[in-house]
């Protein structure tokens, strides 16, 4: 196998015996389905738009002579746009696929599991890949295998939010009583979106009990490229799709763990004056701030909005789902008279969260939307002085003026993605898109 197409990750010697027996034998058919995936998804990469000229195609596009299909390529003939569709361009690599996800069903006794991978055989031989993606939002947690090979968001189509990148990923999972937090998750989940102001029509009409929680901690996991060491993830993240069958949240736990004792608080601790927490409450505050930050992905979805925001539409509804979700859980949290310690966990872990992306991104190639969002915020708290930078080029922060700037910057946020432009949503972040004062103490504490 081609070892650039397959990300493959062994904790068992972490949660030593936990992996189920029966699924040891089944490994290497499912890494051979996610080589295939990954090969794919090069294919596709390199097929993604056969057209000569991107600008003409995005006007026909925009203007709604053309309507992108979700599982398809755009190709140009003699001046015209036709749509592919993957199960005619792949037509090879699906039938591989499609037979080894029949042995792989041939495996399964009868269960929702394999009701699933069934849908997916089928998948890959009509192309329609929504059956399986509804299955899968609706697999319970019971279940020690996660596995997905379908498309899921959009990260190579940054033009039209096509559904265009085939995520292969596999996670054998700790039994359920090791995820002992699921339900506590779950109660917190309810507690943000019922104080969730009722600006999104998704918000308004979608059944509330479709937004499903799921707490991974990971025995095994495997990857087709691309690979992005996920902290959390709401899919799917398409609004027609929420708005029918709802949604599913993941925190992947033990992603956060490792990345708190390798970044997250070595780096918080040697940039910021002071850092009152423990790493189990910074992580605590991580995990929290991305649980939020996926209950809003998923709900504040607003009609129209990728048209009008344009190519600033992903890096506002990120910091909109950051500034949104920790302003309402914070809302929450004040009905609870021990909660404190919880809110300043989340000033913190917000702050410590800016200085990992910067330092983890600021000199990669491709940027995520993430990246951009942390460097306003950090911008902004610096204009309004809720965080200072010493002589000692250390940071000071004021954990309760920050949550107040980012309950104004929510309302910012909020605004651009109900109503604002593409125009107004540039501003806000060409003011606040300077990086030489984060840079700088970073420089001066780690190594960017």
């Amino acid at each position: 196998m081609d070892s650039e197409s397959l990300y493959f990750k062994d904790n068992t010697e972490t949660y030593k015996d936990l992996i189920p027996r029966d699924l040891k034998d089944d490994l290497s058919l499912y890494k051979n389905i996610l080589h295939n995936l990954g090969e794919l998804q090069k294919k596709l990469e390199k097929n993604l738009y056969r057209v000569n000229d991107i600008e003409r195609l995005k006007n026909v596009v925009f203007q709604g002579r053309l309507r992108v299909g979700k599982y398809s390529i755009i190709e140009e003939k003699e001046g015209n746009y036709n749509l592919v569709k993957f199960s005619d361009f792949f037509f090879t690599e699906f039938e591989v696929i499609r037979k080894l996800l029949e042995k792989l069903s041939s495996r399964q006794e009868k269960s929702l599991y394999k009701n699933y991978i069934d849908a997916l055989v089928l998948a890959y031989t009509n192309n329609n890949f929504i059956e399986p993606y509804k299955q899968w939002v609706y697999l319970n947690g019971d279940n020690a295998t996660d596995f997905i090979a379908f498309p899921t968001e959009p990260y190579l189509d940054r033009e039209f939010e096509t559904m265009l990148s085939f995520d292969g990923s596999l996670r054998i999972l700790a039994e359920k009583e090791n995820r002992v937090e699921e339900e506590k998750f779950k109660n917190q989940m309810a507690k943000v979106i019922s104080n969730l102001p009722k600006l999104s029509e998704l918000h308004l009409s979608l059944d509330l009990h479709k937004i499903r929680s799921r707490i991974d901690y990971t025995l095994i996991e495997a990857a087709a490229t691309p690979i992005f060491d996920f902290r959390g993830q709401n899919l799917p993240n398409e609004r027609d799709f929420v708005l029918q069958w709802g949604s599913k949240v993941i925190i992947y736990k033990s992603h956060i763990s490792r990345q708190i004792e390798d970044t997250f608080y070595p780096v918080a601790s040697a940039v910021l004056n002071s850092l009152p927490l423990e790493k189990s409450e910074l992580e605590e505050g991580i995990v929290k701030k991305v649980l939020v930050h996926e209950i809003i992905e998923s709900l504040m979805k607003f009609e129209g909005s990728e048209e009008r925001l344009g190519n600033m539409f992903l890096r506002t509804r990120e910091l909109n789902s950051d500034m949104s979700g920790i302003t309402n859980y914070v809302l929450a949290l004040l009905k609870d008279e021990r909660a404190a310690s919880a809110i300043r966990a989340l000033a913190y872990a917000y702050i410590a969260s800016c200085l990992h992306f910067y330092r983890d991104y600021v000199n990669k190639e491709g940027r995520t939307q993430h990246f951009y969002g942390y460097v306003a915020a950090f911008n902004y708290f610096l204009e309004n002085g809720t965080v200072k930078i010493l002589e000692n080029n250390k940071l000071e922060i004021d954990p309760k003026s920050i949550l107040k700037d980012i309950s104004a910057l929510s309302k910012v946020t909020t605004h651009l993605m109900l109503q604002g432009t593409k125009e107004e949503a540039k501003e806000f972040f060409d003011k606040y898109s300077d990086e030489s004062k984060i840079k700088r103490v970073l420089n001066e504490f780690t190594q960017v």
